[in-house]
């Protein structure tokens, strides 16, 4: 049976050691225009290695490339189709998201955790802006030791908000500004219960 086109981009999608770490790169340390050099040092792959991942992801349509006088510089392609999807993906099992899901079963009662568009972006978040929010009775020395971890590997200022369920619920009821934009801008979702509204 002939795969079809869909079943083709996927399988070529994930298909080396080299490729995951180019997409966690790129993904989760989002700093636009991408060039070969700086993610072969940073991923500590071999430069022809990173050199046929690049041209498959561009490929794909993933990635775009445009060419300076000295490099050829690589964007994220914001029109792909799965970049959300690829995106969390790699924010659930890598970087902070990672960090959080992994410990979640030790990390106390968690109702929800939330990355927000910003951060996934990677984009400077403004004081009264959140990255991450955590929702339920969570030991916070773990959240913050992840935070910190994420801090330097990212190399920003991350801003996270913890609430229980009860003052969850109320600012959600007096329509807090903070949370609001956190949810009308974008998220992934790391983990919901079934206890949070």
């Amino acid at each position: 049976m002939k795969s079809n086109y869909l079943s083709d981009r996927l399988v070529n999608l994930f298909v080396s050691k080299a490729r995951v770490k180019v997409l966690a790169y790129i993904f989760l340390k989002p700093q636009e225009p991408f060039y070969l050099r700086k993610i072969s040092r940073t991923t500590e792959c071999n430069v022809n290695s990173i050199v046929r991942e690049l041209k498959r992801l561009e490929k794909l349509g993933l990635l775009f490339s445009k060419a300076t006088a000295t490099k050829r510089l690589y964007y994220l392609n914001p029109d792909f189709p799965f970049l959300h999807e690829i995106r969390t993906i790699f924010h659930k099992e890598l970087g902070l998201g990672g960090q959080l899901l992994s410990l979640k079963d030790h990390i106390g009662n968690i109702d929800l955790m939330l990355l927000t568009k910003t951060f996934i972006e990677g984009k400077i978040s403004s004081p009264q802006d959140i990255d991450l929010l955590v929702v339920g009775e969570p030991d916070i020395r773990m959240i913050e030791v992840c935070v910190q971890n994420a801090q330097e590997i990212s190399e920003k200022e991350i801003n996270y908000m913890i609430l229980n369920q009860q003052d969850y619920q109320m600012r959600m009821r007096r329509r807090d500004q903070t949370i609001l934009k956190a949810f009308s801008e974008g998220y992934i979702i790391i983990w919901q219960s079934q206890n949070i509204n």
